[in-house]
């Protein structure tokens, strides 16, 4: 899949360069086709997606909750 005409925000992308200039996973919510755009551009393959429930997101954000306490 090529993502052509791909078009974020500054601030995005600037979260996407900082995450490779620190070799850190970004992880996002709603935005595949910047994964995909993202892989395009460096000739990574197909991107990892996660495909999450609200009960695995609440979860999730339950869990943190606990750890932040």
């Amino acid at each position: 899949m090529h993502i052509v005409n791909y078009v974020s925000s500054p601030a995005l992308l600037d979260a996407v360069n900082v995450a490779i200039a620190l070799g850190q996973p970004l992880l996002l919510t709603g935005k595949t086709q910047l994964a995909w755009y993202v892989a395009d551009c460096f000739s990574l393959g197909e991107p990892l997606v996660f495909n999450a429930q609200t009960t695995t997101l609440n979860s999730r954000q339950n869990y943190a909750k606990s750890i932040a306490r």
